[in-house]
């Protein structure tokens, strides 16, 4: 298992910086700490970032707070990663995996959950195993937004098909390769996730209406096109995703220009 995976940092001992607490640590702070050995740390030693530096923190957020048992480290892996990834992206301006950064995770232990710890700090480090030596935090994102934020009638192109954690908004009547036909919130749900098989059905339940609604012509009748659909999974509904999102695609994924969505 990789370690940028694991919740092993340890207090780098060099002069120079000031120590600061883990729990303390914000996006745009760069830090020192070998990450490869020792007892999970209470402080770190912060630097500024246009000096040499092991890590630059990129986001944090805690997981809800819940009285339920630890959910096993594969688990916790799995939730966050899932925030982390798309606010690393939107640090950055780079969409995962790059030969640029490699992304790493601070998460609740089975250790240090029964105490309510929820922290997750999302940072980077240099890919080699050396020293950053300048910030990696972009000045200018774009229109590169969350996935999640996108809105019905939105228009975008993918970084990464396999990977739709960030996108680039654009103009519909530029080339892009999906258009948002509906978005909308799943109800919570006081008994957890509904389960897979919950969200195999949205496709055939939400997304061929909305085609329908959206285009104004029936699915089968458009063999032109296809349209997908983006769930919650059972990692990302513990960070209380209900969104799900339909978006129309050309059918061999070429560009599109103009709007699909029918006259109001």
């Amino acid at each position: 298992m990789e370690r940028l995976l694991l919740a092993l940092l340890m207090f780098a001992a060099a002069c120079g910086g000031d120590v600061g607490g883990v729990g303390d640590l914000a996006p745009g702070q760069c830090m020192n700490f070998d990450f490869e050995s020792g007892p999970a740390p209470t402080q770190v030693e912060v630097v500024p970032c246009d000096e040499p530096h092991d890590h630059e923190v990129a986001a944090s957020f805690s997981l809800p707070l819940t009285k339920e048992p630890f959910p096993g480290d594969q688990r916790m892996i799995e939730v966050a990663s899932y925030g982390c990834i798309p606010e690393i992206e939107m640090y950055t301006g780079q969409t995962h995996p790059t030969t640029t950064y490699r992304p790493r995770i601070f998460r609740p232990s089975a250790d240090t959950w029964p105490s309510g710890d929820r922290l997750v700090l999302c940072f980077v480090s240099e890919p080699g195993g050396g020293k950053l030596q300048v910030s990696v935090r972009a000045d200018d994102v774009g229109d590169r937004i969350r996935f999640n934020d996108l809105a019905e009638g939105d228009c975008f192109d993918w970084y990464a098909l396999e990977s739709l954690t960030t996108v680039e908004r654009k103009d519909c009547d530029d080339p892009h390769m999906g258009e948002v036909t509906l978005t909308l919130d799943l109800p919570a749900d006081e008994n957890g996730y509904p389960g897979d098989a919950v969200m195999d059905t949205l496709w055939e339940d939400e997304c061929l209406p909305s085609f329908l609604e959206y285009t104004g012509r029936d699915y089968a009748d458009a063999p032109e096109l296809d349209t997908y659909v983006a769930t919650p999974t059972e990692a990302s509904w513990a960070l209380e995703d209900r969104r799900v999102v339909c978006w129309l695609v050309d059918l061999e994924l070429e560009p599109m220009v103009g709007s699909l969505g029918s006259p109001a």
